[in-house]
């Protein structure tokens, strides 16, 4: 019975066109494995053609609900509208991505170059600066969210206190030789933004992505306007989890978004420019700034991670994780592919592991962009 009503989640704005059996069989299985009271939307997207699922999964199995407007974090995917912003500022003549740091932050860095190489916006875009990843600067405050908010770890970093390490600190590495994800590096390309702009980065977010894109329901911030809308999330325990509240590390993993939203941001960025949202485009079409790694397979580029084994067909993707949600955007430009899944439940769940102890959401979005259907 389960599956037979499984059958039944898809959704297509072209009806006459079948879902492709592989994908479908894929996201099937998947939505057939989550923990009880896991809430899941997926889009799989072909050229013109985009098909819908959702679906909340019950003691006795998932139960179809057309939730495409109900709202999620996203995680990490927050991550590449940052990038976008600052490709926003480069179409404009306003920055350059070889621009120093220290030319818009407002402290004198205690060490702003290494063995001559100075870090600039494009290090903090690919995670490729050299930064701590955990400044010692913010124990403190990590401390007082472990005590007093232990569901909510980045609800107490501030701006303050990542400028207060940088005036005194020791690079780790030489900007651009190696690469380490950096939350708080990308933090602050966020905050360098908003200081350029003299405007909060949610703003920022809001005029130059949102609205061009359509993206009406996409917030940073869950209130009594949009309770009823927000998706609850669940840990790796598979208990109630609180939302992550953030502050300076908002540009790292900030946004609550729906699923219809996050179509029109994957078509923004999968499907030919147009002049509203041609900036999305060189964050993942200049090659010239990547750095590659995994044995040449995968490279990082401007916000994105770009799989090179299948180049020219090129899959660009990005996932997220919070305290309770799990999260996956990819697209291939030449073939006009793209897959979201969102749902609301921790990658570290047993459940949401897969038997090789992976993370389940991130392998079937990697999965589907690797089916070669026509």
């Amino acid at each position: 019975m389960r599956h037979l009503m499984l059958l039944l989640l898809v959704f297509t704005v072209s009806p006459l066109i079948a879902q492709p059996e592989p994908v479908h069989n894929l996201i099937t299985d998947y939505i057939n494995s989550l923990p009880a009271k896991a809430e899941v939307a997926i889009a799989y997207v072909d050229g013109e053609n985009t098909w819908r699922y959702g679906a909340i999964v019950g003691e006795n199995g998932p139960i179809t609900t057309k939730n495409y407007d109900r709202l999620f974090e996203i995680g990490s995917i927050t991550k590449t509208f940052t990038t976008s912003l600052l490709m926003k500022t480069l179409s404009l003549g306003e920055m350059e991505l070889d621009d120093p740091i220290q030319d818009y932050i407002p402290v004198q860095m205690e060490q702003d170059s290494f063995q001559g190489r100075t870090i600039t916006l494009k290090h903090l875009a690919m995670h490729t600066s050299g930064l701590s990843t955990g400044p010692k600067t913010v124990t403190w405050a990590y401390l007082r969210a472990l005590i007093f908010h232990p569901q909510n770890p980045n609800r107490n970093f501030k701006a303050k206190q990542y400028y207060k390490y940088l005036e005194k600190f020791s690079l780790d590495y030489i900007p651009g030789k190696a690469w380490e994800y950096n939350n708080f590096a990308m933090a602050l390309l966020g905050d360098i933004l908003a200081r350029h702009y003299n405007q909060p980065y949610e703003q920022l977010v809001k005029e130059r992505i949102f609205a061009p894109l359509g993206m009406q329901n996409s917030c940073f911030k869950i209130n009594e306007n949009n309770e009823e809308q927000a998706v609850t999330g669940y840990n790796e325990k598979g208990k109630k989890t609180a939302r992550w509240e953030m502050d300076f590390i908002t540009a790292a993993g900030g946004i609550n978004a729906s699923l219809n939203d996050m179509l029109r941001y994957l078509r923004a960025n999968m499907e030919p420019p147009k002049e509203e949202t041609a900036f999305l485009h060189p964050g993942h079409e200049n090659f010239d700034y990547q750095y590659t790694f995994n044995g040449g397979d995968w490279a990082m580029g401007i916000g994105w991670w770009h799989r090179l084994k299948d180049d020219p067909n090129r899959t660009i993707i990005h996932s997220g994780a919070t305290g309770g949600f799990t999260s996956f955007l990819g697209f291939d430009k030449a073939s006009q592919r793209g897959f979201i899944v969102l749902v609301n439940f921790a990658y570290d769940h047993p459940k949401m592991r897969t038997a090789e102890d992976l993370n389940k959401t991130y392998e079937l979005g990697r999965g589907i962009m690797r089916l070669n259907v026509d």
